[in-house]
């Protein structure tokens, strides 16, 4: 009798070990990739370095491979890595030292002890109480809900507030009627839930640790570790550039989506103060979360620890029995390896850059002519080439952030001026992929229904411009303020 069972295939084309099926799109994916890297090394680029054709094949086949998301983000910066040291791109005492240098521990810590906030009642605590004091009206509650949210994300990371704020919001949408799909006002609730967790991020440096410390980390590997910017630093410019665009950023949204105060009764806010004392007074677990984060940034700020010490400390008191807020096991297996991983080997890229010379030959064969132009303008030219960049590629903003940075420190040195001040609004920006509604920030909200996917790109790129513009602004009249001064 004839055994009609099939013999199991060598490759796993369907995917039934990886959940990853080499499906057509995928396939395309993964063939630009190779033909960009392909295609690169055959460039005649020998009179910049031997390796310079290798080394952007490698970097821009991976930011294809993260921009496409035909295979998970890990593959891609395991690529990197492994392509980095096949091709001899960098030594491995170099590779050693990058990874070694990362923020691959501080953001293990940051993230821990920012996941003691979806333990307690701290997010609705603040958003409650920003909505009993301001909103009243529409437009106001527009603003409440922004406030609140920019503050929940200076701590938390900016998904995990998305989710919170936007479960919040939807009731209070819900109580006032709003129809999915045609309220103005459900529209620029869920859409400024993202812009201002982003805004949050930008305040501290463990707001958005993925990002903030993929550029400061790229910067320290593109000096050989002359040149960073502190936590300190980044809390006195990010929290003031954060409080100038809150208003400007609100304006944009209740002006897009036409949300007015008329023909409407001023909202009864006593519903959300009696919410607020639902909550009860701050105690338990509440209590201890807020003072490790108190502890842990404050330390931090004046300088009592460095920032990997105290985001360590404070995520083994958040995991710690008695005194901690988060299960170890639930902590565990809630971080984020992929973005993780991709943070502690992305510095490699500028290591892979500075052997190669390559970012220095291309950014100064495109931006080369900007260097002669004042400091102030300069900054807002490379803060705006990674905006437009970030926004194309909305969901590799870390590959991106790397691959600018490491690309515009030489040229910026080269010109005279202090990297560290020249590249924070570079750095800020990175968390500001305000115009498709594909990147991961914003998407979290669009099954609630209330926005199209059209809705984000006209105010997303008035927010850019104008964020661009005053974060420029801010930083070239607060750094030197603080000691940081402009020119070498």
């Amino acid at each position: 009798m004839r055994n009609n069972k099939q013999k199991p295939a060598f490759l796993d084309f369907k995917g039934y070990q990886t959940d990853w099926p080499l499906n057509p799109k995928r396939a395309v994916g993964i063939g630009i990739a190779v033909a960009v890297f392909v295609i690169c090394c055959l460039l005649p680029l020998s009179h910049v370095s031997e390796t310079a054709g290798a080394s952007l094949g490698l970097v821009l086949g991976v930011a294809c491979l993260w921009v496409t998301n035909c295979v998970p983000m890990t593959i891609a910066t395991l690529i990197l890595a492994a392509g980095s040291l096949i091709l001899h791109l960098v030594t491995l005492q170099q590779f050693q030292t990058s990874f070694g240098s990362s923020a691959f521990l501080s953001m293990v810590g940051m993230i821990t002890v920012s996941m003691g906030a979806n333990k307690t009642n701290f997010a609705r605590r603040v958003s409650y109480l920003c909505l009993y004091k301001l909103g009243k009206s529409p437009t106001l509650i527009v603003l409440a809900i922004g406030i609140s949210t920019a503050i929940i994300s200076a701590f938390v990371s900016n998904l995990a507030t998305t989710i919170v704020m936007s479960s919040i919001s939807i009731g209070i949408l819900t109580e006032l009627n709003e129809k999915k799909g045609e309220s103005g006002l459900g529209k620029a609730v869920m859409l400024a839930i993202p812009m201002y967790s982003m805004v949050g991020g930008m305040a501290l440096m463990s707001g958005s640790p993925a990002m903030n410390m993929v550029g400061v980390n790229t910067l320290e590997n593109a000096t050989q570790g002359l040149y960073t910017v502190s936590y300190k630093q980044w809390a006195i410019i990010g929290i003031i550039c954060a409080l100038l665009i809150t208003l400007p950023t609100w304006i944009i949204y209740v002006k897009s989506f036409k949300v007015t105060n008329n023909n409407s009764q001023n909202i009864d806010t006593n519903g959300f103060r009696d919410k607020l004392h639902e909550l009860g007074p701050v105690a338990g677990a509440e209590l201890r979360w807020i003072l490790t984060v108190v502890f842990m940034i404050g330390s931090m700020i004046a300088g009592i620890m460095d920032l990997t010490t105290a985001s360590l400390l404070c995520a083994c008191i958040t995991i710690c029995p008695v005194v901690g807020t988060v299960k170890a096991e639930e902590a565990l297996k809630s971080l984020p390896m992929d973005m993780l991983l991709m943070v502690g080997l992305s510095p490699i890229i500028a290591t892979i850059f500075d052997n190669s010379k390559i970012g220095t030959y291309l950014v100064s064969n495109t931006l080369g002519w900007a260097m002669e132009l004042q400091p102030f303008v300069l900054m807002l030219i490379l803060c705006l080439a990674l905006t437009i960049l970030n926004n194309i590629f909305a969901n590799a903003t870390a590959g991106i952030i790397a691959v600018c940075v490491a690309s515009f420190t030489p040229l910026v040195i080269s010109a005279g001026l202090n990297p560290s001040v020249m590249m924070i609004p570079v750095m800020f920006m990175g968390s500001a992929t305000t115009v498709l509604g594909v990147q991961a920030t914003i998407v979290l909200t669009y099954s609630y229904g209330y926005w199209e996917m059209n809705d984000t790109i006209k105010p997303g790129i008035i927010t850019a411009l104008v964020w661009a513009v005053i974060i420029s602004a801010a930083v070239y009249v607060v750094c030197p303020m603080i000691g940081m001064p402009l020119y070498l």
